[in-house]
């Protein structure tokens, strides 16, 4: 999930337990998505960015900018490749 407090949270959801808070954007995370092979995380803010994280590490690797307005949508292709 992503929240006003600039974080995705992790969820289990069997159990309905938290695994991890990554502290990800700069301000709200607006969207969150995962790669379909399970190795990264999208989290669109309303600081006009998409930051792209490592669900391994938690960190973030890239921050796509660019936008004139908050990313409200963040998706990856099937293929996780772009």
């Amino acid at each position: 999930t992503g929240s006003d407090d600039r974080t995705v949270k992790l969820w289990d959801s069997r159990s309905g337990s938290r695994l991890a808070t990554l502290e990800i954007a700069v301000k709200a995370v607006m969207s969150v998505a995962f790669s379909p092979d399970g190795h990264l995380g999208l989290a669109g803010s309303s600081d006009q960015s998409v930051r792209v994280w490592s669900l391994k590490t938690g960190r973030v690797m890239h921050t796509l900018t660019g936008h004139s307005a908050k990313v409200y949508t963040a998706r990856f292709t099937p293929d996780s490749k772009s």
